[in-house]
């Protein structure tokens, strides 16, 4: 590294290494501090979570909301060792040098530490075309964007997700408590994630000047909010892939049901055999619909099949049931009137769903096809 002598001119701020090098360090610990900020952010809106719906969880509950909270404190740990870290190593540059760096980054907070030529009063502004400042307004506005689907998906999919729960399985056990948990904090913590980078990207885009949010509205008016989705171009991957995320779980419910919704069928049509059924325990389970009885007993069917009744019954007195046609991942939830009636009325919404979602990814998929086969088409006839 050549270091100028006392009284000459110093490098070009351009191509100094030692410019280059200190703007590497602001923009890492930049990265460093967000990756602070969210992990503490993350951990408090997790932990506010847990103790709101499982306040005493157990078993596999317990572990995977321990585990979470571990991997978010070292998380947060790393990323706070990193930006004192980086910040020492700042604090040892020159004063001069931290300022050209600084300058570099200036424009726009996250940017790629390029210069950026600023017009002097009473010139000509630069050409929005090749503005780097318009470029980066661009880039916020499609996250913006990106992360806005994935905050509505989330919350979609976490509002239908727990309206279908609570009124199929208001008690919940064994592998369907474990995957309701689970999926319930994932959407809840992309949720979070999702309105934090929207008010991040907001408050980013406000401290732009009018003029440069208005050229970079104008150079994205083509494809407005309400456009198709799946038709707008890709400008955040992260969001793009977290909001697909979000949609694959209406299948996952889909599938967790589809025992239920095959014996509520199974019931209205009349099929099944006629099995007797012993109460052996009563619990009254409450929910956000409100309170009800369900009654735990045995299938005496060879093998015995544990399963649970959708109403209050004298314990001890066995009765006939319809036996159910699949049991499914565990014991089955047997099926009256009432009960068959919401099972098919849950289940094809959640149908109609996992459908909208299946089209969606094909279409995708036609779309990915169709711009190679063009490229390739374009590279083909290139002279």
């Amino acid at each position: 590294m050549t270091t100028p002598a006392a009284g000459q001119e110093g490098l070009d701020p351009d191509t100094d290494p030692r410019v280059g090098a200190t703007v590497h360090l602001l923009h890492r610990r930049r990265g460093w501090a967000w990756t602070l900020g969210g992990s503490l952010v993350a951990l408090v809106a997790f932990v506010a979570i847990v103790k709101s719906i499982w306040p005493n969880a157990t078993g596999a509950v317990a572990v995977i909301g321990g585990v979470t909270v571990i991997l978010l404190l070292a998380l947060a740990v790393v990323a706070l060792t990193a930006v004192i870290t980086d910040t020492v190593r700042l604090r040892r540059r020159e004063p001069s040098i931290r300022a050209q760096a600084t300058s570099r980054t200036s424009y726009h907070p996250g940017g790629t530490g390029r210069p950026v030529t600023t017009p002097a009063p009473g010139q000509q502004g630069l050409d929005p075309d090749t503005d780097p400042r318009v470029a980066a307004t661009v880039h916020l506005l499609h996250r913006r964007r990106g992360w806005a689907w994935t905050l509505g998906g989330s919350l979609v999919a976490f509002v239908a997700f727990v309206a279908i729960l609570t009124s199929l399985w208001p008690n919940a056990k064994g592998a369907v408590a474990v995957i309701s948990g689970v999926t319930v904090i994932l959407l809840l913590a992309l949720a979070v994630v999702a309105l934090t980078a929207v008010i991040t990207d907001t408050v980013r885009l406000r401290r732009r000047e009018p003029s440069i949010r208005a050229q970079a509205t104008s150079r994205m008016s083509y494809h407005p909010v309400a456009a198709y989705p799946f038709g707008t171009p890709v400008r955040h991957r992260t969001s793009y892939v977290l909001g697909w995320v979000a949609l694959a779980m209406l299948p996952l419910v889909t599938v967790v049901i589809l025992p239920d919704q095959v014996n509520a069928f199974a019931y209205v049509a009349g099929e099944g055999k006629t099995v007797t059924f012993l109460p052996q325990s009563v619990f009254l389970d409450c929910g956000r619909l409100g309170c009800h009885y369900w009654t735990d007993g045995v299938l005496q069917t060879n093998p015995p099949v544990r399963a649970s009744w959708p109403n209050r019954v004298p314990l001890g007195q066995p009765f006939s049931v319809r036996q159910p046609v699949w049991d499914g991942w565990g014991s089955p939830d047997l099926m009256n009137g009432v009960a068959s009636g919401w099972v098919i009325a849950g289940g094809l919404v959640m149908d109609l769903a996992t459908v909208f979602v299946g089209v969606g990814l094909v279409h995708l998929v036609r779309r990915r096809l169709q711009r190679r086969r063009e490229a390739a088409s374009m590279i083909a006839t290139a002279p």
